[in-house]
């Protein structure tokens, strides 16, 4: 059963990367497959994270729309996922823009392009 669509900002319980437990936080869907939903972290904290990981975070230009309380970051670094079987509970907020979904995917290749500058300096 589909439960959402690309770009639907929704809310899931989220475990944590780095320590245990997790918390519910809202996240932009990237994909939704039969068993799988792949999705993005959203994030309010910006400022309290270091350069290299604030160069991932793209600004939700129209954060408001998307139906969310605070100025908010889509954490582009690590793409997530969770089997749709462990969901036990989730909430519509909204979805992103056309621009945020314009002007995401120009972030993105600005990332990927730096990302293979980096590469290709460090191997010289």
């Amino acid at each position: 059963m589909k439960m959402t669509d690309k770009n639907d900002v929704i809310s899931l319980f989220v475990r944590f990367v780095d320590k245990s437990g997790g918390k519910s936080r809202p996240v932009l869907v990237y994909k939704e497959g039969d068993e799988v939903l792949q999705f993005f972290s959203i994030t309010s904290q910006f400022e309290k994270k270091s350069a290299y990981i604030q160069a991932q975070y793209y600004p939700l230009k129209d954060w408001q729309q998307a139906g969310l309380d605070k100025r908010s970051w889509v954490d582009l670094g690590s793409r997530r996922q969770i089997l749709k079987s462990k969901i036990k509970i989730y909430n519509q907020i909204g979805s992103i823009t056309d621009r945020d979904i314009f002007d995401m995917a120009a972030f993105i290749k600005t990332i990927t392009y730096n990302q293979q500058k980096v590469l290709a300096e460090k191997n010289s």
